[in-house]
């Protein structure tokens, strides 16, 4: 999926922000967290994506049986 697009442009800007933080900040932490949570959602999304297309030619399939 093309995700590039949507979280690019965030995932710059807390890149850019950590960099200035001392690295036992809590604000770095923060910001950590934040960055790791699109990354998150885009890897999920990916999935459910790829098991969508599995189980479409499954159903798909399935009805061209009938």
């Amino acid at each position: 999926m093309q995700h590039e697009q949507t979280y690019a442009p965030m995932l710059a800007a807390l890149e850019n922000a950590l960099t200035g933080l001392p690295r036992d900040s809590q604000s770095r932490h923060r910001l950590a967290m934040m960055r790791e949570f699109p990354v998150f959602v885009e890897s999920e999304m990916d999935g459910m994506a790829a098991r969508w297309a599995k189980h479409r030619r499954k159903v798909e399939r399935e009805l061209t049986r009938s």
